[in-house]
Protein backbone atom coordinates (compact mmCIF):
# COMPACT_ATOMS: atom_id res chain seq x y z
CA UNK A 1 0.00 0.00 0.00
CA UNK A 2 1.55 3.84 -1.02
CA UNK A 3 1.74 6.31 1.88
CA UNK A 4 0.14 9.17 0.21
CA UNK A 5 1.91 11.43 3.09
CA UNK A 6 5.22 10.12 2.31
CA UNK A 7 4.45 10.29 -0.92
CA UNK A 8 3.45 14.30 -1.39
CA UNK A 9 6.23 14.94 1.10
CA UNK A 10 8.61 13.44 -0.72
CA UNK A 11 7.01 15.12 -4.43
CA UNK A 12 6.51 18.52 -2.33
CA UNK A 13 10.45 18.23 -2.00
CA UNK A 14 11.39 17.50 -5.55
CA UNK A 15 9.06 19.93 -7.19
CA UNK A 16 10.44 22.85 -6.02
CA UNK A 17 14.21 24.61 -6.55
CA UNK A 18 12.94 27.35 -4.00
CA UNK A 19 12.40 24.80 -0.95
CA UNK A 20 15.56 22.51 -2.22
CA UNK A 21 17.72 25.33 -1.70
CA UNK A 22 16.02 26.42 1.83
CA UNK A 23 16.54 22.88 2.92
CA UNK A 24 19.77 21.84 1.16
CA UNK A 25 22.00 24.52 1.42
CA UNK A 26 20.30 27.37 3.28
CA UNK A 27 19.74 25.39 6.06
CA UNK A 28 16.13 25.88 7.38
CA UNK A 29 16.92 25.92 11.38
CA UNK A 30 13.61 23.98 11.71
CA UNK A 31 13.42 21.44 9.16
CA UNK A 32 16.48 19.45 7.11
CA UNK A 33 16.51 17.78 4.15
CA UNK A 34 19.03 16.31 1.58
CA UNK A 35 18.41 14.96 -2.16
CA UNK A 36 18.34 11.47 -0.58
CA UNK A 37 15.54 11.77 2.02
CA UNK A 38 13.67 13.49 -0.78
CA UNK A 39 14.47 10.14 -2.93
CA UNK A 40 14.03 8.34 0.37
CA UNK A 41 10.20 9.97 1.09
CA UNK A 42 8.97 9.47 -2.47
CA UNK A 43 10.26 6.18 -3.56
CA UNK A 44 10.96 3.89 -0.04
CA UNK A 45 9.20 5.68 2.77
CA UNK A 46 5.41 5.94 0.19
CA UNK A 47 6.53 2.03 -0.78
CA UNK A 48 6.60 3.30 -4.39
CA UNK A 49 10.01 1.42 -4.96
CA UNK A 50 8.64 -2.04 -3.69
CA UNK A 51 5.46 -1.80 -5.65
CA UNK A 52 7.84 -1.10 -9.10
CA UNK A 53 9.67 -3.53 -7.86
CA UNK A 54 6.96 -5.88 -7.48
CA UNK A 55 5.18 -4.82 -10.88
CA UNK A 56 1.98 -4.18 -9.09
CA UNK A 57 2.51 -0.17 -8.90
CA UNK A 58 -0.63 0.15 -11.57
CA UNK A 59 -3.12 -1.58 -9.42
CA UNK A 60 -2.15 1.13 -6.54
CA UNK A 61 -2.22 4.35 -8.53
CA UNK A 62 -3.33 4.92 -12.17
CA UNK A 63 -1.12 4.11 -14.80
CA UNK A 64 -0.16 7.83 -15.65
CA UNK A 65 0.78 7.74 -12.16
CA UNK A 66 2.57 5.00 -12.09
CA UNK A 67 4.41 5.49 -15.85
CA UNK A 68 4.82 8.94 -14.55
CA UNK A 69 6.47 7.72 -11.09
CA UNK A 70 8.95 5.12 -12.67
CA UNK A 71 10.09 8.21 -15.38
CA UNK A 72 11.25 9.88 -12.41
CA UNK A 73 12.84 7.66 -10.25
CA UNK A 74 14.76 6.66 -14.15
CA UNK A 75 15.32 10.93 -13.75
CA UNK A 76 16.78 10.54 -10.28
CA UNK A 77 19.19 7.69 -11.01
CA UNK A 78 21.25 9.84 -13.68
CA UNK A 79 21.81 12.40 -10.91
CA UNK A 80 24.97 11.96 -9.23
CA UNK A 81 24.74 11.87 -5.22
CA UNK A 82 28.02 11.60 -4.15
CA UNK A 83 28.67 15.79 -4.60
CA UNK A 84 26.79 18.91 -2.97
CA UNK A 85 23.31 19.90 -2.58
CA UNK A 86 24.62 22.77 -4.91
CA UNK A 87 25.69 20.74 -7.35
CA UNK A 88 22.62 18.54 -7.49
CA UNK A 89 20.68 21.43 -7.74
CA UNK A 90 22.85 22.70 -11.05
CA UNK A 91 22.55 18.79 -12.04
CA UNK A 92 21.09 18.71 -16.16
CA UNK A 93 18.25 17.01 -14.78
CA UNK A 94 16.83 18.81 -12.29
CA UNK A 95 14.69 20.79 -14.01
CA UNK A 96 13.04 17.72 -15.29
CA UNK A 97 13.05 16.31 -12.03
CA UNK A 98 11.17 18.85 -10.87
CA UNK A 99 8.49 19.38 -13.77
CA UNK A 100 7.92 15.42 -13.52
CA UNK A 101 7.29 15.79 -9.31
CA UNK A 102 5.16 19.07 -10.22
CA UNK A 103 3.11 16.77 -12.69
CA UNK A 104 2.61 14.06 -10.26
CA UNK A 105 1.47 16.20 -7.83
CA UNK A 106 -1.04 17.51 -9.80
CA UNK A 107 -2.43 14.25 -10.86
CA UNK A 108 -2.87 13.29 -7.54
CA UNK A 109 -4.48 16.23 -6.61
CA UNK A 110 -6.98 15.67 -9.43
CA UNK A 111 -7.42 12.23 -8.15
CA UNK A 112 -6.19 10.59 -10.96
CA UNK A 113 -5.09 7.11 -9.09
Amino acid sequence: MINRTALLDGLQELSSAKVQRELWIEGDTNRMSSFTEAISYTFDDSGVARAIDRGDLENETSKEIANQLQFLRTLIRSVPQRVTPAEIMRSPNMPKIRSVAREILMLLSKGTE
